[in-house]
C-alpha cells in the first residue's frame, strides 16, 4: 500500500506549522506528479525536512510521521 505524500506533509504541518512554508513547494508538486515519479518528491521532502526540521523541537515526532512510525 502506497502512502500519500500530501497527507504526510499535512500531518507534519499540523504539529509543526512553522515549517509549512518550507514544504509548500513539495506539496504543490506532489499533488500533480505522476505516480511513477512520486519518489522524486518523497526524496525532495526528506531533503527539506533534513534542512528545516533537523533541529526543530518536534523533530522526533516529524521523523516518526515521515517514516510511518506513528501508526
Amino acid at each position: 500500500m502506497s502512502r500519500n505524500l500530501v497527507e504526510v506533509i499535512d500531518s507534519i504541518t499540523k504539529i509543526a506549522p512553522d515549517i509549512e512554508k518550507n514544504l509548500l513547494g513539495v506539496r504543490q508538486s506532489a499533488i500533480y506528479a505522476a505516480p511513477e515519479s512520486m519518489y522524486i518528491w518523497w526524496n525532495e521532502c526528506a531533503d527539506v525536512l533534513n534542512e528545516s526540521a533537523g533541529n526543530h523541537p518536534r523533530a522526533e515526532e516529524i521523523a516518526k510521521i515521515f517514516s510511518r512510525q506513528e501508526e
